[in-house]
């Protein structure tokens, strides 16, 4: 179980040019970001390229995260793993990236922790399924122009992700939804007969209709 006061996330990206980077990114509250970083760098047993500690107001941390005006267009996808990745897995997912890169067009695939603090809501006291969970994966492709054909590249892409580590994905998240039709039970787990017995009973006449969306 990680810590509560800190939370990290790792990146694999390919870019237009056949690049492949990876980023390990990470918060750190009322603690030390430099001891982190150098922990993070004994664990690996490899120096990295480049590595920045800053120091902020919380607030502003907030405001980085939802980025604001920055936000661009992009087709998202996710998975959730309950688990560990184990090696497999984690093959499976670099293999993704890097066919994307050799392809020479975008793509990134985020791992995220997901224990800590959300850990230790009980999965049952709120709609959120995945409380307990080790990870999400996001899934992204920036589009700087959003023609039909850039929207359906991305998301061919996202689709192979999910094909390719589905033996450890145990759903995804309702945040990133996708289009097409999926089972509702990947978004909202063990949750979703629940939540249509909430549905039936406050919007009877079904006046929100978001594909999906409880």
């Amino acid at each position: 179980m990680a810590p509560d006061n800190s939370w990290s996330a790792c990146q694999f990206t390919s870019d237009t040019v056949g690049a492949l980077s990876v980023r390990i990114g990470g918060y750190v509250l009322d603690g030390d970001g430099a001891a982190e970083v150098a922990a993070l760098t004994r664990a690996i047993g490899r120096e990295p390229a480049t590595a920045k500690v800053e120091s902020a107001p919380h607030v502003q941390l907030l405001r980085d995260r939802a980025a604001g005006a920055a936000r661009g267009t992009h087709v998202i996808g996710s998975e959730i793993f309950r688990g560990t990745v184990p090696p497999d897995g984690v093959n499976a997912l670099l293999t993704v990236v890097q066919a994307r890169a050799a392809s020479r067009r975008p793509g990134l695939a985020k791992l995220k922790r997901m224990t800590g603090a959300p850990a230790r809501v009980p999965a049952g006291d709120n709609a959120f399924p995945w409380h307990g969970a080790s990870s999400m994966l996001q899934w992204l492709v920036d589009l700087p122009n959003a023609d039909p054909a850039s929207v359906a590249d991305g998301y061919g892409w996202i689709e192979s992700g999910h094909r390719a580590v589905a033996p450890w994905s145990s759903g995804r998240y309702v945040n990133y939804l996708e289009p097409g039709p999926t089972d509702p039970a990947r978004y909202h787990g063990a949750h979703l007969e629940r939540l249509r017995r909430l549905q039936a009973a406050t919007d009877p006449n079904g006046l929100f209709r978001v594909p999906y969306a409880l």
